[in-house]
């Protein structure tokens, strides 16, 4: 139930209900109290390449330099690899992603996972939400180890406590 103050529920993506939570209190302007994860799809990527592009610019997360676009992204759907994004009422705040790890046969259950949220809703659960919810994909889609790079100035991220996928 949603409804309830500061509950986080999973719920099944393939169901397309997704996962949501109902974040404590705002002050007029900022993010929405209700945020809800799903599968993403490619009519995502435009609003997932801006998020993704906060995070190159801002040097937190990667180490790339070449800002991405709509098409790039696109290319990320690949119908192995899950791919999720987090909402709320006003649009997509937030993304997680999986990704090749290795492309050798014996590690086709590993992906390497990522994580992005838009500027405004750091710090707020929008990322831990995005990474439960691609969690439970990568166990539909048969993977048993996700595996992060993270950078040590990263505190968010790195506050994450591993997670076992079986």
């Amino acid at each position: 139930d949603c409804s309830r103050p500061g509950l986080a529920q999973l719920r099944s993506l393939r169901s397309g209900r997704g996962l949501c939570a109902n974040e404590r209190d705002r002050a007029a302007g900022q993010p929405s109290k209700v945020v809800t994860a799903r599968s993403a799809t490619p009519a995502d990527a435009d609003a997932i390449a801006r998020i993704y592009n906060e995070g190159i610019e801002d040097r937190v997360a990667t180490f790339e330099t070449r800002l991405r676009s709509g098409a790039d992204v696109r290319s990320w759907f690949d119908g192995v690899h899950p791919v999720v994004v987090v909402e709320d009422g006003a649009g997509v705040v937030a993304f997680a992603a999986t990704s090749t790890y290795r492309p050798r046969a014996c590690y086709a259950g590993i992906a390497e996972a990522s994580a992005y949220v838009s500027r405004p809703y750091r710090r707020r659960g929008a990322g831990r939400i995005a990474l439960e919810a691609l969690i439970q994909a990568a166990k539909e889609a048969g993977f048993w180890k996700l595996l992060s790079r993270i950078f040590p100035e990263n505190a968010a991220s790195r506050d994450r406590k591993s997670t076992r996928l079986n």
